[in-house]
């Protein structure tokens, strides 16, 4: 007898944030590859490798107090020298170098793009980590008055491809002895 997989769907106890969200993002690109309790994941949703929605969100006080809920992840090398400067930019930046993966955590998908834009900016030495943090800053509050800006439409930066070799973004460190 056949059976049927029964859609996906947001649980109603999620705050409403989140389940706000969670109806663009799957406008957007359909139904999640993965449901869980406290998180719902997109796999290979371009030009994202990764795009998770977590039930709750982190208060984030930069530029303004808003909560960190969408992390939505590229492949991208970040080298050892930037990843302090990337920190210094804003902590919702996060690297992980041995899987070769960049990802921003905030409240929506522009400021996400506008996050990882400026990160790359930081990594090819057209920003300083300060100027990328004003710049953004400038943004935010351009946005609450539905300004719009090039950096939260599309990502500017290039994105590697693991089954790609030459493009290859992970970073297998070292072996000591």
């Amino acid at each position: 007898m056949p059976y049927t997989i029964a859609k996906p769907r947001m649980n109603e106890k999620w705050p409403a944030t989140a389940r706000h969200l969670f109806e663009v993002i799957q406008k957007a690109y359909g139904d999640p590859d993965e449901v869980t309790t406290n998180f719902v994941v997109w796999y290979h949703n371009e030009p994202w490798k990764r795009t998770t929605l977590h039930r709750e969100g982190i208060l984030h006080n930069f530029p303004v107090p808003h909560e960190d809920v969408l992390e939505q992840t590229v492949d991208y090398r970040v080298p050892k020298e930037k990843v302090e400067e990337l920190a210094r930019f804003d902590g919702s930046i996060l690297i992980d170098r041995t899987a070769g993966e960049l990802s921003a955590r905030c409240q929506n998908e522009q400021m996400n793009m506008v996050l990882l834009n400026l990160a790359h900016q930081i990594v090819v030495n057209e920003m300083t980590p300060e100027t990328a943090r004003e710049t953004f800053a400038g943004m935010m509050s351009g946005f609450k008055f539905n300004w719009s800006t090039p950096l939260a439409k599309k990502l500017y930066l290039p994105l590697g491809r693991l089954v790609d070799r030459e493009n290859d973004t992970c970073d297998p460190d070292s072996q000591m002895h």
